[in-house]
């Protein structure tokens, strides 16, 4: 079985995408219902796009920082390093992802939000989400925080995530890559940027929202999705 990185093809695609002349283009296909997808994959092209979620939480858990091809926008491809996150039996309370463009001489901001409203419930139930990040930042109760059995350290290709998934992280297999991971890892109030996510296996996703609206209304301006 090989990773999917969040820059594939899946059940349930959002793509956001900026020409070189600024013309925008949205397509959104589904399998099932808002409630019951089979996956999601959100991928904001040419540059990273403002992410954020009051937590997000895993039963294994992996970073490492690998290159990763991202559309440059131009029908083509860039390389790109990221910090790829993986995690398997992921939860989220709530959900964020936009990016600003502009059209016409005005702005807009494509962006995409899920989640009941409702804090600390964890709505958005996924067997795994795979994160590819340029920044991240966390609250203070308990912020960033790993724990179980943690590994430093690990060349970024061996680490495991999900059972039977080999190369979650869909890293080079070189040792000059390397890894932290752990039994099970927890975000809480979440910030940060990203090229692209994807979470697979869908249980609930409730109130997805995938909009295009005028000004500057980025995740950042937004309080934190629950």
């Amino acid at each position: 079985m090989s990773p999917r990185t969040p820059h594939g093809h899946t059940s349930l695609r959002a793509a956001l995408t900026a020409t070189v002349v600024g013309m925008l283009a949205l397509a959104l296909t589904a399998t099932g219902t808002k409630e019951r997808a089979v996956a999601l994959d959100v991928t904001f092209q040419e540059r990273p796009s403002q992410f954020s979620t009051s937590g997000l939480k895993g039963t294994d858990v992996a970073f490492a920082t690998v290159p990763a091809d991202v559309s440059d926008g131009r029908d083509g491809t860039k390389q790109v390093s990221v910090l790829r996150g993986g995690f398997a039996g992921a939860e989220l309370d709530g959900l964020c992802i936009s990016q600003q463009q502009e059209l016409l001489g005005g702005t807009f901001t494509m962006r995409v939000t899920a989640g009941d409203g409702t804090t600390g419930e964890y709505d958005i139930d996924s067997a795994s989400a795979t994160f590819d990040l340029t920044e991240v930042e966390g609250g203070e109760d308990p912020g960033i925080a790993l724990g179980g059995v943690v590994q430093i350290g690990q060349t970024a290709s061996d680490v495991t995530t999900v059972a039977g998934l080999d190369n979650p992280l869909a890293a080079p297999g070189s040792g000059r890559y390397l890894a932290i991971s752990s039994s099970a890892g927890e975000l809480s109030d979440v910030r940060g940027t990203v090229y692209g996510f994807s979470i697979d296996d869908v249980a609930t996703i409730p109130g997805l929202v995938v909009e295009i609206v005028p000004g500057d209304r980025g995740c950042d301006s937004l309080d934190l999705p629950t």
